[in-house]
């Protein structure tokens, strides 16, 4: 779990918020926020 000014890049794609769970197994990305610490994502297509 990353907490703060987190920040997750993979693949080209960048999630950032308060607090961030990333599963290196699955890829699978968990953030949580609030009314005032929004989490962002940018997520781009995989690649076929």
């Amino acid at each position: 779990m990353i907490t703060g000014d987190a920040e997750v890049r993979s693949e080209g794609s960048v999630f950032s918020g308060p607090e961030i769970s990333y599963d290196l197994n699955t890829g699978e990305v968990i953030a949580a926020g609030s009314r005032t610490n929004r989490v962002n994502m940018t997520m781009q297509p995989k690649k076929q």
